[in-house]
């Protein structure tokens, strides 16, 4: 009989042959003295799962999947897809589907994996780690990150009744953040490109096109740790662009609120962030209160922090100069007009340099200070030569103040001459 004595003094010897195939990787050899030991069971015997998880592996050394595959089905029909003793060949059958490139139902071998166990049992960490790997090849990067570190949190778990030995000798965590971190690269570059991309189409005028490669840049993470800030203030800018004001305020304060400040580009960000929100106060929603909060909040970092001068905080201090004038604060707004003219200058921003000179020379006016204020009227009329886009009705308003200050220090000619020139940019400058 098959259960006999020498049945199984039979299959013993031919299993140390067929371990000796396998560490020479003559995987023919194997699979044929596998065989012979399949047949020697009977039909569903239990220990003939394991003879064909034995020869499943030695399929998939030879790279038949189809047949690896096979092999642990019929292990699983043997031990009952519903039995705990199952579970490994469940999960051995999904990986082998991973390898197929049949990626739902890998899925759904390790679903079946974990739900024998349960989802909270450390015992279920191989099944949720190999369920990672699929959506990794899926490019599904944050779920593969959900399940790794589900994995991560279980072996973790199981390994505190282990001794330091066991643990040292395996453990599996060593695998599982391996993958994590592959993972983490793979998202991470993938998110650059897709804001690259974003960028890209934005430089171009394609505003909703650049939105939907940042949105997917974002979407890579949802609220996953090391979410890409700046995507949140680049989309959110493209917003502004299509005039959607409600989403670019949404981006900017969510790029504020993610801002890690001991990291100097997050910084830059949340003062651009500040920066536009505080422009959306006063162009969109005339709050002037809101206004100063916003730019002062910007340069409060940008001096604290002490980052490297770049152009959109000229703004801010230009926008925060307007605030003080509007609060009779005129010494605080010169600062202010002055510091957002040296970086304009630096940037070779010549519309914006002459806002600031035409606003500059305005509170100089107010404070009497005529030959001040003149050289700034001057310097802001000198920029309209160096930038030919400049609107007309700001130019209009350029020569309109230089016209008062003239008019102002007794110059009536001089005077008469730019009120012409205003009137001739904005027929209703009178």
């Amino acid at each position: 009989m098959k259960n006999s004595d020498e049945r199984e003094e039979k299959i013993i010897g031919l299993m140390d042959k067929a371990t000796a195939f396998e560490e020479k990787e003559d995987w023919d050899s194997s699979i044929k003295i596998n065989t012979e030991i399949i047949a020697l069971y009977e039909d569903g015997e239990e220990e003939q799962a394991a003879a064909y998880e034995i020869r499943a592996e030695a399929y998939q050394g030879k790279g038949d999947l189809q047949s690896a595959y096979n092999d642990y089905c019929k292990a699983i029909e043997i031990t009952g897809a519903e039995s705990l003793e199952s579970y490994h060949f469940l999960v051995c059958c999904g990986n082998t589907l991973i390898e197929l490139e049949k990626f739902d139902e890998a899925k759904e071998k390790f679903d079946q994996a974990i739900a024998l166990y349960g989802a909270d049992n450390p015992d279920a960490a191989w099944a949720y780690s190999s369920r990672g790997d699929v959506y990794d090849h899926e490019g599904d990067f944050r779920k593969a990150l959900a399940d790794y570190n589900k994995a991560y949190e279980l072996n973790e778990e199981g390994m505190a009744t282990q001794s330091q030995e066991e643990i040292e000798e395996y453990n599996p965590n060593e695998f599982v953040v391996d993958k994590m971190n592959e993972v983490e690269e793979k998202r991470a570059a993938l998110a650059t490109r897709w804001a690259a991309l974003g960028y890209g189409d934005y430089e171009r005028g394609r505003i909703e096109i650049a939105i939907s490669y940042y949105s997917k840049a974002i979407d890579l993470y949802e609220n996953d740790e090391g979410q890409p800030v700046n995507v949140y203030l680049d989309r959110g800018e493209a917003y502004y662009q299509l005039g959607d004001i409600e989403s670019a305020i949404n981006d900017f304060e969510k790029s504020v609120e993610l801002s890690d400040i001991s990291d100097a580009d997050n910084v830059k960000t949340s003062v651009r962030a500040y920066t536009n929100l505080g422009l959306i106060a006063f162009y969109e929603f005339d709050d002037l209160d809101k206004n100063f909060e916003l730019h002062q909040a910007a340069i409060a970092l940008y001096e604290e922090y002490k980052i490297d001068r770049y152009l959109e905080i000229a703004d801010s201090y230009f926008f925060r100069g307007t605030s003080h004038m509007d609060r009779d604060n005129t010494k605080e707004a010169l600062d202010d007009y002055e510091n957002s003219i040296i970086i304009f200058k630096e940037f070779d921003d010549h519309k914006s340099l002459a806002r600031s000179y035409m606003h500059r020379g305005g509170a100089f006016f107010d404070l009497g200070q005529f030959d001040k204020s003149l050289n700034d009227f001057n310097s802001a009329i000198a920029q309209f030569d160096e930038e030919t886009e400049i609107d007309p009705l700001f130019q209009s308003l350029a020569y309109n103040g230089r016209g008062n200050l003239h008019k102002e220090m007794g110059n009536l000619q001089l005077s008469e001459r730019d009120y012409k020139k205003a009137k001739s940019l904005d027929k209703s400058n009178k």
